[in-house]
């Protein structure tokens, strides 16, 4: 598959692990996956009592939540956290920037008082250490918002609102009362930044700069206007910024290497491909129908890595990875081509030797290309394939008369840029076109 400047390279499909995968996240540098599942495990004795119909009253396990991770230089899967579902549930986890760790936020059950549950905010590392970097107060909210590029993350925390939908003006808060805090992998938090007027919460520049978005009615106006401000991490001060977070791409090149993977229904793949079965598909933006590649026939919940280096999807359940390899497409056409230069040689090599062998035969008289030379030639050969593209010049004649057989051609095959030539003693070589 071909995309801007590059060619990309589909390996063959990976199992990471099994059912039932809730989430998958890629780290921002394509290196690693974080995934997310409930785990339900089937002791031996319990398949045995289903196969007889023994132990139908037994209670079934209870599900595990488990979070894992996969490496793709190491090519194995970790099991970093797990607890009972009694115990409580992950609410999100994202990566952080340059490390191994995840930022997670997760509700738990007060052992003490198991109707009650507490929110915290914890990094779990590679290792599956675990390291708490707030507990919620009970009334407010929060969110984790990892740096695109940096080993940051911001915490915003409000408080608790469920008007309106996600992102709705309805959900904005009033002044001074939403926050914005920092921390790293080590987990030491910075003092809070008080977000201003109707604000609705951080984004992060393609640089890694944290901005936010607030609606202000500015002296001399009468309506509200969107005000960005930028949050410096040193001052923990809000400076207004006439830009926004995210410029356009200017380089229409850099926009053209840029990919998208696509879960297809089995109507749409129907519509599209003529493969009426669910289908996982990767192309460059906006690509016709005859430019969409084909990851998997069996497959949804796909996503993409952030470097375009791999593609997970789940098939049947199970979390499956192809990995994919990024080489310069002038680069890729000439190893292709030199590919296809070296098959033909050995094609055309094989199909010498059998006139050889032919010639040794019939008392070093040579084929005539005249009449069905192809038929003569065939049980020479180990499979009529050898022949498709073959071009038999020679007349025929008794070997010993040709003058000059190092340089004397009898047949050749075309390929890119030239042709793959046999000669009368056997030997063949690539001729470019002139």
């Amino acid at each position: 598959m071909s995309a801007g400047k590059n060619a990309y390279l589909i390996l063959q499909p990976e199992y990471i692990c099994g059912p039932t995968v809730k989430e998958v996240i890629w780290s921002q540098d394509g290196q690693r996956l974080a995934i997310l599942r409930e785990f339900v495990e089937v002791k031996p004795s319990v398949i045995a009592d289903l196969v007889t119909g023994a132990g139908e009253d037994r209670t079934p396990n209870e599900p595990e939540t488990q979070i894992l991770t996969w490496n793709t230089v190491t090519r194995t899967t970790t099991t970093l956290m797990k607890f009972s579902h009694s115990q409580g549930e992950i609410l999100s986890m994202d990566w952080i920037a340059g490390s191994s760790s995840l930022a997670i936020q997760a509700q738990f059950v007060d052992p003490a008082d198991t109707t009650s549950r507490h929110t915290s905010i914890l990094i779990l590392n590679g290792k599956g250490e675990t390291l708490t970097v707030e507990q919620v107060e009970p009334g407010r909210t929060c969110e984790i918002l990892p740096s695109p590029v940096k080993p940051v993350v911001a915490l915003l925390e409000r408080p608790s609102s469920n008007e309106g939908p996600p992102g709705s003006i309805q959900q904005a808060v009033p002044a001074n009362t939403e926050t914005i805090r920092f921390f790293g992998t080590g987990g030491n938090l910075s003092q809070p930044t008080k977000l201003p007027g109707r604000s609705f919460g951080l984004q992060w520049s393609n640089g890694g700069l944290p901005y936010v978005k607030s609606f202000e009615v500015q002296e001399g106006d009468k309506k509200e206007k969107r005000v960005w401000y930028l949050v410096n991490r040193e001052t923990l001060k809000l400076e207004p910024s006439e830009t926004s977070p995210f410029p356009r791409i200017q380089d229409s090149a850099q926009a053209d290497e840029e990919l998208e993977v696509q879960a297809l229904s089995a109507k749409l793949a129907g519509n599209k491909l003529g493969i009426y079965v669910p289908t996982v598909v990767i192309s460059p933006p906006q690509a016709k129908d005859a430019e969409l590649t084909v990851i998997t026939t069996d497959g949804d919940e796909a996503k993409l890595s952030p470097k375009s280096n791999g593609v997970s999807y789940q098939s049947q359940g199970s979390l499956m990875v192809r990995e994919m390899v990024k080489v310069p497409l002038e680069a890729y056409r000439r190893a292709r081509e030199a590919a296809l230069k070296e098959r033909l040689i050995n094609q055309a090599k094989q199909v010498g030797f059998a006139l050889m062998m032919y010639c040794n035969d019939w008392d070093d008289n040579m084929l005539s290309n005249s009449g069905n030379w192809q038929e003569q030639l065939l049980p020479y050969l180990r499979n009529q394939s050898l022949m498709d593209g073959f071009t038999y010049t020679f007349a025929g004649g008794n070997s010993a008369n040709i003058p000059d057989p190092a340089n004397t051609a009898v047949g050749y095959i075309e390929g890119p840029g030239g042709r793959a030539v046999a000669y009368a003693d056997g030997h063949v070589r690539w001729v470019p076109n002139p």
